[in-house]
């Protein structure tokens, strides 16, 4: 899978189409953000997603639904950078408040 995200706070999955090996098919648009996306990331299982973003929040969605699974507010200012731990469970966000975040995906808590 391919993403691209961008200015109109969407969020493209795009897949490898069947039939012609060399061009990519739009699998699903993810909506939910309210300015544009800065940042995403891959779980380590594949199974997820994480966006972030000007509107200050981190989505995680499910990568085969395409349906957001929870939203992480906590950060001021933009969110620019986001990163999953290798155990899939913990997330670690940059923003432009000057504060790193970690957060517990269990319990969504910013530590």
């Amino acid at each position: 899978k391919i993403l691209s995200a961008g200015e109109d706070a969407t969020v493209k999955v795009w897949t490898l189409d069947d039939t012609n090996k060399t061009e990519y098919r739009l699998l699903h648009t993810l909506i939910g953000h309210q300015d544009a996306v800065r940042s995403l990331a891959i779980s380590p299982s594949g199974d997820n997603i994480l966006t972030a973003g000007d509107d200050k929040m981190v989505i995680q969605w499910s990568l085969q639904t395409g349906l957001p699974l929870y939203t992480l507010e906590g950060h001021s200012d933009s969110v620019v950078a986001v990163a999953y731990n290798p155990k899939d469970d913990m997330v670690l966000t940059g923003s432009e408040d000057c504060v790193m975040g970690l957060w517990t995906l269990r319990d969504r808590v910013l530590h």
